[in-house]
């Protein structure tokens, strides 16, 4: 959709972001967790993944 727009989207950026789809789902519909979603978000990864989305 972005790409659409004329904007360029980095590789490793669209990698993160399907990597981070799935607990963006768990966090915004809690229902679709199998357990307590808090649980499957590690603070490391999504601090790298913060990261490299500053970087963009």
């Amino acid at each position: 959709m972005i790409e659409k727009e004329g904007l360029e989207i980095p590789s490793n950026v669209k990698e993160n972001l399907m990597v981070l789809s799935p607990h963006f789902i768990i966090s915004r519909y809690p229902d679709a967790s199998n357990g307590i979603p808090r649980g499957h978000i590690i603070k490391i990864l999504s601090k790298i993944y913060i990261k490299e989305l500053k970087r963009w």
